[in-house]
């Protein structure tokens, strides 16, 4: 079987901000993972696609196996660990034109180093409910007055068979 998945965006940082893929190519599906570090502790990580800041996002999060909850805004919320160290996200994408854009992730976070701490993981289902276009641009960012730290990445592959 040949690998139709291609690489879209890369971005490692070499110092304190946040993480963009900058624009790629258009695709129907897209994958992506994100690895955050905090420079301090993480506080509100959020994913913002297209640089869209208007409250065209709705998400359902479940954390540790909780019960869930849900919300809507100016961002994808719901990635956001307040006491770790460091997160790992992954997801897909539906990013097909002339429909809601539907988004599945899982969140993985450390909080202290060893064996005595357990990480933390959440479930996010959300959507952006733009239908115009595709998403060509995500950005992890955190609102709470803190940066992620050098050596945070993010990578996005598409591909546009089903």
């Amino acid at each position: 079987m040949i690998n139709l998945w291609q690489l879209l965006a890369h971005n490692k940082l070499t110092s304190s901000g946040d993480v963009d893929s900058g624009t790629f190519l258009t695709r129907n599906w897209l994958y992506f993972e994100f690895y955050g570090i905090a420079n301090n502790n993480l506080q509100t990580c959020n994913l913002i696609l297209n640089n869209d800041t208007n409250a065209e996002y709705a998400r359902r999060r479940q954390d540790n196996g909780s019960v869930d909850t849900s919300t809507s805004d100016t961002a994808l919320r719901g990635f956001n660990d307040k006491n770790a160290a460091g997160t790992y996200i992954f997801g897909w994408i539906m990013n097909i034109d002339g429909y809601e854009k539907l988004i599945w992730a899982e969140r993985g976070s450390t909080r202290t180093a060893g064996s005595g701490s357990i990480p933390d993981q959440a479930a996010v289902m959300g959507k952006y409910a733009v239908t115009s276009g595709q998403v060509t641009e995500l950005k992890f960012i955190m609102t709470a007055g803190t940066d992620f730290a050098a050596d945070s990445e993010l990578m996005v592959w598409g591909t546009d068979d089903n």
